[in-house]
This record gives structure tokens, sequence and C-alpha cells, in this order.
């Protein structure tokens, strides 16, 4: 039993905020084997600092370091989620014991944790949820300081390497897998961050949550610089100058929460939206199903860059489970998943985005058509049934 566990190690969500490890932690504790996971606290409401989830998931959570605002600040936060992390986890090794790390990035240094324990025969999953070198690329653009950029790229070799098995969450990260990390495709399985249909809950259009407004739009997940939800508050101000005579027909509801969001807060202001704007945090349960079952179109406003491109972007199947349409800016992966169960806005900027979800909201029945589809494609191909059967699969290969 000393060795009988495992171990999620998670750095930039909290659990349960974290909703694919959420999924993979309860898939495994659900097999009758012991589930530990180390997370940071979170922004904003605290969260305990030990606390058992449903299933007997043990969280440990730890203070999250200062916001990173530059690219040497990450090199301090890696350090100390390191170090802070190491001291847990060899705490519940001693006390409860674990046979298998199961790491989420970004970012990629946990392999150098689970080199020590490798000692100890403890087996090593990567779980990619990020590029990283396409990430820090993203946020920073071509710096002159070429060495992150290199280490980053090291990181990620060292993840790949090292991995008793990866997990990826699209088909375009595991060509990189294959090809950039140069691994065995039998060693790199596809699990996909799809909805758990049987954990969410649908209920009739809520108009109160309306707040008297013909059109809700909605914005579902983290408020990061690489997000674009600055792009959608330009877009929803262009809107409602477009649509000056009948400002009062639209509102935009923004749940989810991260770095970015005070900073949003400040541009909704300067931009005289707040009256038709809501940010409401993080938010879970009842609340987070009615808005969902309540809004007129999901948006994802996140700018096609070679990282978007390549990415999963979770909030498009939430929205789809829902039946919601979805505008969102043309990228691959996005394509991939929705199909035409979303309007794709070719022009990268606030004006069209604005322009296109103007457009859909005046064609009722192409709103009906992507919701049929959207809801089809969840239920027979993005739905977490499918994703639990790959990473059963894989802790089965693994012996666990």
């Amino acid at each position: 039993m000393f060795r009988n566990g495992v171990l999620f190690i998670i750095q930039n969500l909290p659990l349960p905020r974290d909703r694919r490890v959420l999924q993979e932690a309860s898939a495994v504790s659900e097999r009758g084997i012991p589930v530990y996971a180390i997370c940071p606290r979170g922004l904003g409401k605290k969260l305990p600092l030990h606390e058992v989830l449903p299933g007997n998931i043990h969280v440990y959570r730890y203070p999250n370091p200062p916001i990173t605002k530059n690219k040497f600040s990450y090199f301090f936060e890696f350090t100390y989620c390191f170090c802070i992390t190491f001291i847990i986890s060899f705490w519940i090794f001693i006390r409860r014991g674990f046979r298998i790390i199961h790491t989420a990035n970004p970012p990629d240094t946990f392999f150098l944790l689970a080199l020590f324990y490798k000692c100890f025969f403890v087996k090593f999953i990567y779980d990619q949820h990020d590029l990283c070198p396409e990430l820090y690329l993203h946020k920073f653009g071509a710096s002159k300081t070429k060495f992150l950029l290199k280490a980053l790229y090291w990181l990620e070799k060292g993840s790949y390497h090292f991995a008793d098995h990866v997990i990826v969450p699209n088909e375009s990260y595991e060509e990189i897998a294959i090809t950039r990390g140069k691994l065995n495709p039998d060693k790199v399985s596809i699990v996909r961050s799809a909805p758990d249909l049987d954990q969410f809950s649908f209920y009739s259009p809520n108009e109160k949550l309306k707040e008297g407004a013909k059109y809700l739009l909605l914005y579902l997940g983290v408020m990061g610089s690489q997000d674009g939800v600055d792009i959608l508050l330009h877009a929803f101000a262009q809107m409602l100058i477009l649509k000056k005579e009948s400002r009062n027909d639209f509102l935009l509801v923004l749940l989810g929460d991260g770095e970015c969001k005070g900073a949003l807060e400040k541009l909704s202001s300067d931009l005289e939206i707040n009256d038709r704007i809501r940010f409401l945090g993080f938010t879970t349960g009842r609340t987070l199903f009615e808005y969902l079952s309540s809004a007129d179109i999901g948006v994802s406003p996140d700018l096609p860059t070679n990282f978007n491109n390549l990415s999963t972007m979770n909030k498009v199947m939430e929205y789809m489970a829902y039946g919601l349409p979805v505008v969102a800016f043309d990228l691959k992966e996005t394509h991939r998943l929705a199909s035409e169960a979303a309007m794709y806005v070719k022009n990268p900027t606030f004006q069209s985005l604005a322009e296109s979800i103007l457009e859909l909201l005046q064609d009722t029945e192409r709103r009906k058509k992507m919701s049929s589809i959207g809801k089809n494609r969840v239920a027979d191909i993005f739905n977490w049934r499918f994703s639990r059967n790959h990473l059963e699969i894989v802790y089965k290969n693994l012996k666990v």
C-alpha cells in the first residue's frame, strides 16, 4: 500500500479549478488508487492549504508566487514552485507513498523532480497541457534573450525523454511530441480535455440572467495575457457603438479569473461599457450551468498565433456541450474541434470580431443549426467517456 498511489502535480491552476486534472484524478481514484495532488492556492478566494475533494482526492496547496510580469521573473516562479512542490511531495512519499507522478505543464521543470523519484522506481507521466516554447513566444515575442527560449526547449525535451508516457490534448500536440520530441508514437496518447456530460446540469434559459437584454454573450475561462479577453472587450465596445440606439439589447458576462482580471475591469471602465458587462469571477455549480444554458453566443477571442493555432480551447467544448453557437478567430484546432458549430473570424481584429457577433445574432436559423451540430459533436466525439478510456489504457499499460 505504501507505493500504491498517484501524485498529480499542477502549477498553472489549483484544483478543483483545473477541470482536466480533476477529471483525470477522479478517474484514477475511481479505480481504487489513492490520489494526491499538489497545486498553488490560486488567485481570488483563498482555498484551504489541505482539502479532501470528492473521491478521496487529497489536495495540498501552497501560496501563489508573485504574478509573472517579465521574462526573468519566470525563473523565480519556477524555482519557488519547484522547491515547495518537492518538499510537499517528499512528505507525501514518506507518509503515504505513490507509484506514479503525473505532472501537468506548464512549466516543464517537474521531470527533474520525477528523476529523483525514479530512484525509488516511481514512474513518470508527462501531461502536456501547453507548448511552453510557443507560449513564451506568444507572450514575449522573438526576444533577444535567446537563452530563456533555448532553456524552455531543453526542459520540454527532458520532459519528453524521461517520461514513461506522454499525454497530449490533441493531434497537433501529438505531432510535435513525435517529431520535435522524437518519441515513439506508442509512447504518446491523446486524452482530450473533454466535457463530462454526467457532471453537467442543463436548465431552461433563465431570462433573469439577461437583466432585460435581448442577447446574452458569454466568455468562460482564464483571463491571462494570451487569452484575448481585451480584444473581446474592445469588440463589445465596438458593438455598442454600432448599435448605439439599442445598446441595452446586449449583455456580456465573463465567468473566470486570472492575472489580467483587474486590468480588464479597468479597461471596461475606460471603454465606458461597465453598464453592459459583468465580471462574475470563477464560477461553478448551478450558477455556471444556468449561464451556459441561457446565453445566446459563446465567444472564444484567442488571437491566431502559433500557440493558439495548435491549442484546444476548453471553453469552446463547453459552449458546444450546451448548444451555444461559437464565434472564434480562425484557428486550426478550433476548426478541428467545432467544425460548423462555430463562426470563424478571418480578420484578427476587434472590429471584425464585433461584426461577426452582430451578424450571427441576426441569423436565428444559423444559430439553431450551429447549436445542434455542437451538441452532437460533443456527445458523439468530444466526450469525457472517450478520453477516460484512453487515460485508463495509459495507466493499465503502466501496470497501475
